[in-house]
């Protein structure tokens, strides 16, 4: 079986079960590691290979295209992170679905301590409200006495290591949220991404992939969104006459295609590039794409009229949806720029 059968069975998977998901408040432990013995994020896979099949996923289960690109957006960044040879088991579990990973995240902003011990280190500190409850793994970054910060992927077994039920999310409910605790942590260099010190090297790389995966995830929401108001605009009436009919309703259904379009070569041309030009049009990606998919979703909510409110109701379920997963990006790119902050404080 190709991989594009595999994806496409793991597509109707999750569209079959994904209200399930929610209800329940978790993802099948399993998922990932399942997704990764099917192909999915395999070493082969370009970027944007990765980035189109989250976008794919997102039209049929948000949370689950959320996991994708944070299992991706880790993973990426450890495969990018020249880290000793010790690390290399570590790089093809995370790729082959076994283990799965996230990026932790601080809600007050306060970085973990790192206290440096010969070739040892010793971890104290909090992440909260970390996505991906289940995750095995969790990215996070500490700074020592002199304001010098590196980059760890830490597992949850490690001894001092708290994983606590975070508070629930709405909308993006089967993704989860948790909280990581480290208390005193002892951990050695092979958990390094990277060298010591290069803490700003990988953050550059992790916030370079996950604005590419915000991109992906929103871009899958928004096609979602546009053949929904398709549906709409071909089944309800004005006047006796089907709303395509009405020209301000094609201007707009025109515009929410165009948009998408758009945003997709702009994602295939920011994957393509390498250095500073791809980190520049990952941002304006981002951008363009989060403008874009709010009058996207503003064309939805006008074109369904009444039927965008009716509580469980498919469009009103994919508005929530919408908003939980700019809720989720809009907080992370907040604590992005306030551990820039401190990542650069020292320079």
């Amino acid at each position: 079986m190709s991989i594009d059968q595999q994806f496409q069975q793991v597509k109707s998977e999750v569209a079959q079960h994904a209200l399930e998901w929610n209800e329940r408040g978790a993802l099948p432990g399993d998922l990932i590691a399942r997704l990764g013995s099917q192909g999915l994020l395999s070493r082969e896979q370009s970027v944007f290979e990765i980035l189109t099949q989250v976008e794919s996923i997102a039209q049929v289960g948000p949370a689950v295209a959320c996991a994708l690109a944070l299992q991706g957006l880790v993973a990426r960044a450890v495969l990018q992170s020249e880290g000793p040879e010790s690390g290399d088991a570590l790089q093809d579990l995370l790729w082959s679905g076994e283990l799965t990973a996230t990026l932790g995240s601080r809600e007050g902003l306060s970085p973990l301590m790192l206290e440096k011990t010969g070739d040892a280190f010793t971890l104290t500190g909090e992440c909260n409200s970390v996505p991906q409850s289940q995750a095995e793994l969790i990215a996070v970054f500490a700074q020592d006495e002199d304001g010098v910060i590196s980059a760890f992927l830490l597992p949850r077994s490690l001894p001092g290591v708290e994983v606590l039920p975070g508070r629930r999310m709405t909308g993006l409910t089967a993704l989860g949220l948790a909280d990581w605790t480290f208390d005193r942590c002892r951990i050695d260099a092979s958990a390094l991404l990277g060298s010591y010190g290069e803490g700003l090297k990988v953050y550059a790389q992790l916030c370079e992939m996950r604005r590419r995966a915000e991109a992906a995830v929103q871009l899958g929401l928004g096609r979602r969104a546009y053949h929904l108001a398709l549906t709409f605009a071909k089944t309800l009436e004005n006047g006796g006459l089907p709303l395509t009919r009405q020209q301000n309703v094609q201007f707009k259904l025109a515009n929410m295609e165009m948009d998408l379009d758009a945003g997709e070569a702009m994602m295939e041309a920011a994957a393509a590039l390498k250095g500073e030009k791809r980190s520049l049009r990952s941002a304006e990606l981002r951008l363009f794409v989060s403008n874009k998919m709010e009058q996207l979703f503003c064309n939805l909510r006008e074109i369904a009229g009444i039927e965008s409110s009716i509580e469980g109701s498919a469009c009103e379920r994919l508005i929530r949806d919408f908003e939980a997963t700019r809720a989720l990006f809009e907080h992370e790119n907040a604590l992005c720029q306030a551990i820039t902050r401190q990542l650069t404080a020292h320079l």
